[in-house]
């Protein structure tokens, strides 16, 4: 796990190897343990890596690394988990290796099977591969989007990142996307392949990025489509594989040279991963950390139980709503897009302490997708059908009666993408968005995926989207700023494949989420199973008053408004509106002008 950077030319040498130098510089935090770099003799290419060692911490497994013939060059960010199964191959073609390192497994994979090397990866990786005799450069971003890879083209020359700033500090844009903050007010993230800055893109997950060296040509393949997976094999998968699978992504993600932890929420996800290690490994030291906010109410006191139940060593932190102004400011300055999901806050000072015991972590992000755990594949799945029953109208005032259920009740009057993205908990509908931004703004297209059934489109589209853009993007920025690997077993590829082929039935019912983690044998803590899904996000209800008076001092005076970004009439009108949902939409506001002041520096 690292940070990886460069800068790629095919007709000159590289005008400024300095500003592809201070791209590394300033991602030192996400590798901590050493740092290399690589300038090509003809000065077309340089490489800039940051190495938090994980596997092999000798200089062996140190990079940019060359094969012994020099003919291929890589810079890696990530961690193929297979690595200790693939050189058994590879020895068999008369590969020789000269360190234990999982980046010279690529290299070697490459020599005898070129790009279809990336097919046989299981990991999450984001790399830079030069083929010097083909004269090809290659960028590569592992299946689900687990590492990012940030590039753009610059006067003639591509340069990437592992993150957003360096890179547009180097390419020295500072226009912000119009497109990308519609889609950020919408959903409180940006997905790709847009950036919120203009011309800045994401390679998308499961592609390569492919650069002639002779004729500067590039072009974009796509190496692995979950659609394509799931759609293709329509079959089944069987409920009672999950434990030896499950058990096999566990035994290769806690592969390390140095102690892995766990982080606990207290919630189904986080604590299969630690039952499952538990399991495998009895008498192994576990470390565990969790967060809370002061609460009774939080998941503190279920995961303190949990922890004791499977025997770790446990660590806890408090996040407290005093802390609220720093906290924001904090999430503005380490994220390079805006993002106002509320569990990065929390999760970046958890990293904080957890990488002061272990430097590999595993968590529990993606059962919800995998396992139908939000509720609003629940509230879709029911709403399909109350447009056909007769007075559907007085179905939805009923529904207003019960506690939480108004946004059930107002997606009544919704259709196709836009009823999916309210009950998905969108910040501002479409019309909303587009008063805000003073323009009209592309409308989405409500057939995503169409031909699937209900319960996979919905998780394939949170696959695709809202995992990779905003719980992955925030993952990885959060616990890479002060040097933490994450690791997510549950979004292993092949798990991934499997999960989505399971028969609705073990997924979710009318009053029960992720059954299929539910009717484990021997079954989770029985705190666990009784309590509501909460995670790491922060109370906002409850800490509506301190909100309001954060969004009350910075909004009035909004530099995005003079900027000429939103409209100052609208916002003033969202300052001044009620309802359940301008908590919410005060929140996205705010922590946009926070961010957008952070990176002009305006205090």
């Amino acid at each position: 796990m690292c940070g990886i950077a460069g800068a790629i030319s095919w007709n000159r040498p590289l005008p400024d190897l300095a500003a592809v130098r201070r791209m590394g510089v300033e991602m030192s935090h996400r590798g901590p343990d050493g740092s290399g770099s690589f300038v090509s003799k003809d000065g077309r290419i340089a490489f800039e890596h940051r190495r938090l060692a994980i596997i092999d911490l000798t200089e062996g497994g140190a990079q940019p690394m060359s094969t012994a013939d020099s003919r291929w060059t890589i810079c890696l960010n990530g961690y193929i988990y297979n690595y200790v199964e693939l050189p058994n191959e590879l020895k068999s073609l008369a590969s020789v290796f000269r360190s234990d390192s999982d980046t010279e497994v690529i290299l070697e994979g490459y020599r005898h099977f070129g790009t279809d090397v990336f097919s046989r990866l299981r990991g999450m990786f984001s790399l830079a591969l030069v083929d010097w005799q083909a004269q090809k450069a290659i960028l590569v971003r592992d299946r689900l989007g687990i590492k990012p890879m940030f590039f753009a083209d610059v006067g003639g020359v591509v340069a990437f990142s592992s993150e957003v700033d360096p890179l547009r500090n180097f390419a020295g844009t500072s226009e912000i996307e119009s497109s990308a903050l519609g889609h950020f007010l919408r959903y409180r993230y940006v997905s790709g392949p847009a950036t919120i800055w203009r011309g800045i893109n994401r390679l998308l997950p499961g592609h390569c990025l492919n650069i002639d060296l002779r004729t500067g040509k590039k072009d974009t393949v796509c190496f692995w489509s979950l659609y394509e997976r799931v759609s293709n094999n329509p079959g089944l998968s069987d409920p009672d594989e999950f434990e030896d699978r499950f058990s096999t992504c566990i035994e290769q993600h806690i592969r390390a040279d140095v102690p892995v932890g766990v982080l606990l929420s207290g919630g189904l996800d986080s604590t299969a991963v630690l039952r499952t290690l538990r399991r495998r490994n009895p008498d192994q030291e576990i470390l565990t950390f969790s967060v809370g906010f002061g609460d009774p109410n939080d998941e503190l006191s279920i995961a303190r139980a949990t922890a004791r139940i499977y025997g770790t060593q446990h660590h806890e932190i408090q996040v407290l709503k005093d802390d609220l102004e720093s906290s924001v400011t904090a999430l503005a300055h380490h994220y390079g897009e805006p993002l106002a999901d509320s569990s990065a806050i929390p999760l970046m000072r958890l990293a904080e302490k957890v990488s002061k015991h272990v430097k590999v972590a595993l968590g529990g992000d993606g059962g919800d997708e995998l396992f139908g755990g939000y509720k609003w594949y629940q509230a879709a799945d029911m709403l399909s059908y109350i447009p056909a029953l007769p007075a559907a109208s007085a179905f939805g005032g009923l529904l207003t009666r019960w506690p939480g259920a108004w946004r059930v009740a107002n997606a009544l009057d919704l259709d196709g993408q836009c009823r999916f993205d309210y009950l998905h908990g969108a910040s501002f509908m479409p019309e909303e968005v587009a008063a805000l931004l003073g323009r009209d703004i592309h409308a989405e297209n409500d057939g995503f995926h169409g031909d699937l059934p209900e319960h996979e489109r919905l998780r394939l589209y949170d696959l695709e989207t809202f995992t990779v853009d905003s719980v992955l993007y925030k993952v990885d920025v959060a616990t890479m700023a002060y040097g933490l690997e994450a690791r997510v077993p549950m979004l292993d590829h092949e798990l991934v494949e499997w999960a989505m082929k399971l028969p609705r039935s073990v997924l979710y019912s009318a009053g029960k989420t992720k059954k299929l983690l539910r009717d484990l044998n021997p079954p989770m803590p029985p705190q666990v199973l009784s309590q509501q899904k909460k995670g790491f996000s922060l109370p906002l209800r409850d800490w509506a008053v301190d909100i309001h008076a954060l969004a009350n001092r910075i909004l009035p005076s909004s530099v995005a408004v003079e900027a000429g970004h939103l409209r100052g009439d609208e916002v003033r009108r969202v300052l001044n509106s009620s309802g359940p949902d301008q908590l919410i939409k005060l929140w996205t506001l705010t922590v946009f002008e926070t961010w957008y002041r952070s990176r002009l520096s305006v205090q």
